[in-house]
């Protein structure tokens, strides 16, 4: 799977919880054209926790929890963790025992402004009734999920390509929401193998979290860890 997909999902599964933390209306979390600016406002100095279940298909990849603010994050996942502090990212893998450092810029801001956003309908996650948006870098979908033309840029989407946050394989990420609270349930990622589902658990607005607790503490590795700094 793309390394990429995994965070973008991530910093997408928020769009329905408000700066209070209390959920929005179904009509609030259901209207056109609202998903992006909510997930900006919601980002406006705070930082959210989210916890979820993540599958390929129908396999299991286990539970995994992220901390995010509106340039960095923290996504730990049985497998990889991704730590990032606005300037570097830390991929670590806890199997291969290897840890990659990059830099990077401005990831959330230029998802932001590359995706586009389709309107809501109706459909169903996990066996439950749901309002779903679909997102695409260079597309969107109309009110029955088929793809249309979303009339974007495509200057700003080759930048979001070329650079740090690579799309890769991405062909959209839907999110679900629950009708008449608005809270987000879950997205799926569709990439052209296994769809990646991530199935939140849970969501909470806390204040803002320092950077320094988004830098990963390499000093705490034990020698059989092979460091590579890219930066």
């Amino acid at each position: 799977m793309k390394r990429s997909l995994i965070y973008l999902a991530i910093a997408l599964l928020l769009p329905a919880v408000p700066a209070s933390g209390a959920p929005v209306s179904g009509d609030a979390a259901a209207g056109a054209d609202d998903l992006l600016p909510k997930i900006a406002k919601v980002f406006a100095g705070n930082s959210v926790a989210v916890s979820f279940t993540l599958r390929s298909g129908d396999s299991s990849l286990g539970d995994g929890t992220a901390l995010l603010t509106s340039s960095a994050y923290k996504l730990i996942t049985p497998i990889t963790e991704f730590w990032c502090d606005g300037s570097s990212r830390w991929i670590v893998d806890r199997v291969a025992e290897e840890v990659i450092v990059e830099p990077v810029e401005g990831e959330l801001s230029s998802i932001l402004s590359s995706l586009r956003e389709s309107y809501p309908f109706e459909a169903s996650f996990e066996g439950r009734r749901a309002t779903a948006v679909r997102l695409a870098p260079d597309s969107a979908a109309d009110s029955s999920g088929a793809a249309v033309s979303a009339g974007t840029s495509g200057a700003a989407v080759s930048a979001v390509q070329d650079g740090d946050l690579n799309f890769g394989d991405m062909r959209d990420l839907t999110i679900y929401s629950d009708p008449a609270s608005g809270r987000v349930l879950g997205c799926t990622v569709n990439y052209g193998g296994a769809p990646l589902t991530f199935v939140v658990k849970s969501i909470s607005v806390n204040p803002l979290t320092g950077a320094e607790s988004f830098a990963f503490p390499t000093a705490s590795l034990s020698d059989s860890y092979i460091v590579t700094d890219l930066r």
